[in-house]
């Protein structure tokens, strides 16, 4: 984890890109698949996936961009 966060930290731009990248593919990914956003259209292990998907496009996005103004 710690020859992670370095190399992170030492290629800050290009990470940042890639994290950035690999955020908008998740995301068109999600956007295709065109699930409902309804609750009541999921169980709720598929809900709390979905939200978790989210969760994680938005991370991506927000550790990419501090890459990038770093």
């Amino acid at each position: 984890m710690e020859r992670i966060n370095d190399f992170l930290n030492e290629n800050s731009f290009e990470s940042g890109i890639i994290l950035i990248g690999l955020s908008l593919i998740f995301l068109t990914y999600i956007l295709h698949k065109k699930e409902s956003a309804k609750m009541s259209a999921h169980g709720l292990n598929s809900w709390k996936q979905y939200v978790s998907s989210w969760a994680v496009i938005i991370l991506l996005i927000i550790k990419g961009i501090s890459l990038l103004l770093k």
